[in-house]
């Protein structure tokens, strides 16, 4: 826990939005390189993929007209 500590400024936790998944100081640096080190070793690619946002569509629901922003069930 004192590791986690010093990654968090000597709290176990930080709710914060901006830090509440990231660490900061050394020991998150090396945790950083360790991980990214092994991921390279491994043959890991840390973009797996691209987002193609051309497949999205407008339900037809809502262009339709019907005033209904919500689609269907069934």
């Amino acid at each position: 826990m004192n590791r986690v500590r010093d990654m968090r400024g000597g709290k176990a936790y930080d709710a914060s939005f901006a830090t509440r998944m990231r660490g900061t100081g050394v020991w998150a640096d090396l945790m950083r390189q360790r991980f990214y080190k092994a991921a390279d070793r491994l043959g890991f690619r840390y973009n797996r993929f691209e987002l193609d946002t051309s497949r999205f569509r407008v339900p037809p629901s809502w262009t339709a007209g019907t005033g209904g922003a919500q689609g269907t069930l069934f």
